[in-house]
C-alpha cells in the first residue's frame, strides 16, 4: 500500500513539474528574458523527466520514434560541427537532453493526465493574461489600427501567428473536457477557456489557425457523426440555432472578421500571397537547392534563424529541410502518419467515438500539421505547445506500442 501512494505521488509530482514547464514558457516573449525563461522551463521538465524515471519499474528500450529523434538531434550535433555553428551545437544537444525528458515523462503519464495537465496549465495561462494583458486585448478587439498597421494581440509578447496556434490548438483540449468531465465545474472552467481562447485567436488576426482549425474540426465533426448516435440527437438543434444566430446578425459578423482579418487588405489580404510567405518559401528553397549537403543533411538545428540567414521561412518544413536535409525531414513525416494512424486504431479499440484522449490527440495531430505549412513551430521547445505537441506524439506512438505488445 505505501509503495502505492509513493508511486501516485511521484506521478502527480511528475504532472506538476511538467504543467511548470509548459506554463514558464509563456513569459518568454519579454525583451532580454527568452533564454533566462527557457532554462528554467527545459529545468522543470528536466526534472520531470528524472521523477519519471523513478517511476518507472521496468525500461525495456526506446521505441522507433524515440531512435529516429536521437538520431536526428545526432545528425544536428554532427552538422553543426561541421559547419562550426556553436548556436545550432547548443540548441541541438540541450533540444536531445529535452527530448529524453520527454520519453520518461510519455512513459510515466497516462493519456488522461497528461491531457488534464494541459488543460489546466492552459486555464492558468489564460487567467494570466486577462490579468496582465487584458488591456492589449481590448485594442486588438476594437480593430485599432497604428503606423504599423493593424494592432494584433500579442498576450505576454507572444507572436499573433504562434497565438493562433496555441490557444486555437488548445481548443480541442477544452472540448474534450468540456464533454468528457464528470464535474460540473470543471467543464464550466474549461467551457469559459474555450470562449476566451476563441477569442485570442480573433483579437490575434491567426488567419491560418482559424483555417486549420476549420479542417481539423470538419474531420472531428464528420467522425462524430459517423460513429456517434447521442452527437446525432443533439446535431440539429445546435445547428438551428447558430444557423439562426448567424442569418441574424450576417452583416455585422462579416463586416467584423473581414476587418478584423484584414481581407481587403494590401500587405495581408487575400491576394498578398500569404502575407508574403509565398514569396519567402521560394527563397528558402533556393537557399537550400544552392547547397547539395545542405539539401540532404542540413546545417543543423536553428540555423534557419532568420538573423542567421537574412529571411525567415515562415514554414516548418521548408525549415527541417534547411535544418536537418530532406532525407530525416521525410522520416519524420512518416514517423507522424504512422503515429496518426495507429492513434486511430487505439482511439477506436478504447470505442472513444470522437469522445477521448486518443482522438483529441489526433485532432490536434491534423491542426498541427497542417498550421506547420504557414508557420516554423513544429519541432521547438521554446512554445507551450509545440512541447505539448512532442508530447503527444511520444505518448501516441509508446502506448501503440504497449497496446500491440499486450495483444499479441
Amino acid at each position: 500500500m505505501y509503495a502505492n501512494k509513493t508511486g501516485t505521488s511521484l506521478i502527480y509530482a511528475v504532472a506538476f513539474f511538467v504543467g511548470a514547464s509548459l506554463y514558464t514558457t509563456i513569459w518568454s516573449y519579454f525583451p532580454g528574458s527568452e533564454q533566462l525563461v527557457q532554462l528554467i522551463s527545459f529545468g522543470l521538465m528536466f526534472i520531470a523527466g528524472f521523477l519519471s524515471w523513478l517511476s518507472i519499474k521496468r525500461f525495456k528500450s526506446f521505441n522507433a520514434l524515440e531512435i529516429f529523434f536521437i538520431g536526428l538531434v545526432s545528425l544536428s550535433v554532427t552538422t553543426s560541427v561541421l559547419s562550426g555553428s556553436d548556436y545550432s551545437l547548443q540548441y541541438s544537444i540541450v533540444f536531445g537532453i529535452f527530448c529524453s525528458s520527454l520519453f520518461y515523462v510519455a512513459r510515466a503519464l497516462s493519456v488522461d493526465l497528461l491531457i488534464n495537465t494541459y488543460a489546466a496549465t492552459m486555464g492558468l495561462v489564460i487567467s494570466t493574461v486577462l490579468l496582465v494583458d487584458s488591456e492589449n486585448l481590448l485594442d486588438a478587439l476594437s480593430v485599432t489600427i497604428t503606423n504599423h498597421g493593424l494592432l494584433r494581440f500579442t498576450p505576454l509578447g507572444m507572436h499573433p501567428n504562434l497565438t493562433g496556434i496555441v490557444y486555437a490548438g488548445s481548443l480541442f483540449v477544452f472540448t474534450l473536457r468540456i464533454l468528457s468531465s464528470d464535474w460540473l465545474f470543471v467543464r464550466i472552467a474549461c467551457f469559459a477557456c474555450f470562449v476566451v481562447s476563441s477569442i485570442f485567436v480573433v483579437a490575434s488576426s491567426a488567419r491560418s489557425s482559424f483555417l486549420c482549425l476549420g479542417l481539423a474540426l470538419a474531420f472531428w465533426f464528420y467522425f462524430l457523426v459517423r460513429k456517434n448516435k447521442a452527437f446525432k440527437q443533439y446535431l440539429f438543434p445546435a445547428l438551428s440555432i447558430l444557423l439562426m444566430c448567424v442569418s441574424v446578425f450576417f452583416d455585422r459578423i462579416y463586416s467584423y472578421i473581414a476587418d478584423i482579418f484584414e481581407f481587403d487588405s494590401k500587405t495581408r489580404g487575400l491576394d498578398s500571397g500569404g502575407t508574403g510567405r509565398t514569396e519567402l518559401w521560394y527563397e528558402g528553397i533556393e537557399l537550400i537547392q544552392k547547397d547539395p549537403i545542405r539539401l540532404f543533411f542540413g546545417a543543423g538545428f536553428r540555423s534557419a534563424e532568420q538573423d542567421i540567414i537574412g529571411i525567415s521561412l515562415e514554414s516548418s518544413y521548408i525549415t527541417l529541410v534547411y535544418e536537418v536535409g530532406i532525407i530525416a525531414c521525410t522520416l519524420l513525416m512518416i514517423f507522424l502518419f504512422i503515429c496518426f494512424f495507429n492513434l486511430l486504431k487505439i482511439s477506436r479499440f478504447y470505442g472513444e467515438k470522437g469522445v477521448g484522449a486518443y482522438f483529441v490527440i489526433v485532432v490536434s495531430m491534423i491542426f498541427f500539421i497542417f498550421q506547420s505549412i504557414f508557420n516554423r513551430y513544429l519541432i521547438s521547445m521554446g512554445n507551450i505547445y509545440s512541447i505539448f505537441f512532442l508530447l503527444i506524439i511520444f505518448k501516441g506512438y509508446f502506448d501503440t506500442a504497449s497496446l500491440k505488445r499486450a495483444c499479441y
